[in-house]
């Protein structure tokens, strides 16, 4: 397809223009990548210090002291002085995602007529990649295993029942997928299978063809090409479920002390409040760390399920007269929840799981961001502060847009953040 006009004068370099106006200097990128998830929207996006060669992330941690104490200075001095290898360095591969979109000759030709028709073709389509990467990132944000999307319950006919339903966030119809054995990865026998249906209540994937037998339950679901490559590291990366799980990370050796660079953990039990535990594990860390966390991230689901348990605590006290509602329970306003070191925000994101809940201090935590520039880049060039661009390519068929995403997220110190594992009577379904 020529870059020349179309009819009515429209031109690819005049589309290009207003679409480069719209999504960088109109805001229209940051609302379309940040803007619809509240947790993403409060992160903090840093440009990355990466060690030559530009594939890593090199963020600096204190893992031990370099100071020494003593009643004696000699004493004191001499310790000092054999102190080593205090402050390390997390060492973060740079993740890459990419996107292809593809406006066919075909729908420019149908549009071509009407500039404005135009226009909103090449801005729907990639509206929609841009969405479409982005939420892969926003999947990833709370995952522990690279590149993984979701994990086999069960499977009948061409079905594939997922784990937690929440999963289905992570697929769309036309995917491309694969499963694998979760304990080394093997390719399932019946390679990639396509998704033709998703039943997001149920957490059913209906494929093209039959499941094959191989496929068993707790096989983990890939989306073709994602195994094996390096991915964001997710929270459940930074903090694992179980104290045995706080292993290496990025360079790091953190069974030397776990709870500072490992976080910390609770396990919610059948009849424990929410807000009981959230102050439980706020504790936990103000204790260690003499700081608190200032948001807690869940699922709408499990925050609908907490609102319910506040307006259990409230009754109401007719002595007056008045009527008034009266709380009982005191320590909880709004959309926080008031410890004795200050407030904890609730924030929701439709990307986290059901059955977790993460306690986390904000002012630590960052998506460092790495962009590759060139003088090829028609839509966008470089998009400013986030590490996404946006090229498009023409041949005989149409125009390919492509973005690409570099970066990762990362916390300098997982004792500052903490996680709460629901108990199975308070994971919540859609029904």
């Amino acid at each position: 397809m020529a870059q020349g006009s179309h009819n009515n004068g429209v031109t690819m370099q005049s589309a290009t223009a207003f679409l480069k106006k719209w999504y960088v200097a109109g805001g229209g990128l940051d609302r379309l990548m940040y803007g619809e998830d509240a947790f993403l929207s409060r992160l903090k996006r840093l440009p990355a210090t990466v060690r030559a060669g530009g594939e890593e992330i090199i963020l600096p941690v204190r893992v031990g002291r370099s100071s020494s104490q003593s009643k004696k200075f000699l004493t004191a001095q001499s310790q000092a002085k054999q102190r080593t290898g205090e402050r390390k360095n997390w060492v973060l591969k740079i993740d890459d995602e990419y996107g292809v979109m593809r406006v066919s000759d075909k729908a420019i030709l149908a549009s071509q007529s009407d500039r404005g028709a135009f226009v909103r073709l090449l801005k729907d389509e990639a509206d929609d990649q841009i969405q479409r990467v982005n939420q892969r990132r926003c999947t990833a944000l709370f995952s522990g295993k690279a590149g993984i999307a979701g994990i086999v319950r069960s499977k009948a006919g061409s079905t594939i029942t997922l784990s937690l339903a929440h999963q289905s966030t992570a697929f769309e119809i036309g995917d491309q997928v694969e499963a694998r054995n979760p304990s080394n990865g093997t390719l399932r026998a019946g390679g990639v299978m396509e998704v033709t249906k998703v039943n997001r209540a149920t957490g059913v994937l209906t494929m093209s063809a039959g499941i094959n037998a191989a496929v068993v339950a707790n096989d983990e679901l890939y989306r073709e090409g994602d195994y094996g490559e390096t991915a964001l590291t997710g929270l459940a990366n930074w903090i694992p479920k179980t104290l045995a799980g706080v292993g290496m990370l990025n360079n790091i050796d953190r069974t030397v002390d776990p709870l500072r660079l490992g976080g910390h953990r609770l396990q919610m039990a059948a009849t424990d409040r929410f807000e009981d535990s959230v102050r439980k594990i706020c504790a936990q860390i103000n204790q260690l760390t003499s700081k608190n966390p200032t948001i807690c991230v869940m699922s709408p689901l499990v925050e609908n399920l907490f609102a319910q348990e506040l307006r259990a605590q409230i009754r109401f006290d007719n002595s007056d007269g008045s009527g008034a509602a009266m709380t009982i329970g005191a320590g909880v306003g709004g959309l926080s929840i008031k410890t004795a070191k200050g407030n904890v925000d609730i924030v929701t994101s439709a990307f986290a799981p059901v059955d977790t809940i993460w306690v986390l201090n904000e002012s630590d935590l960052a998506l460092y961001y790495f962009a590759e520039q060139g003088d090829d880049f028609v839509f966008f060039k470089k998009f400013g502060d986030n590490g996404y661009m946006f090229r498009e390519a023409h041949d005989s068929a149409g125009i390919e847009g492509r973005i690409e995403s570099f970066g990762n997220f990362g916390m300098q110190s997982p004792g500052l953040h903490g996680r709460i594992d629901l108990h199975s009577s308070k994971i919540p379904s859609f029904s």
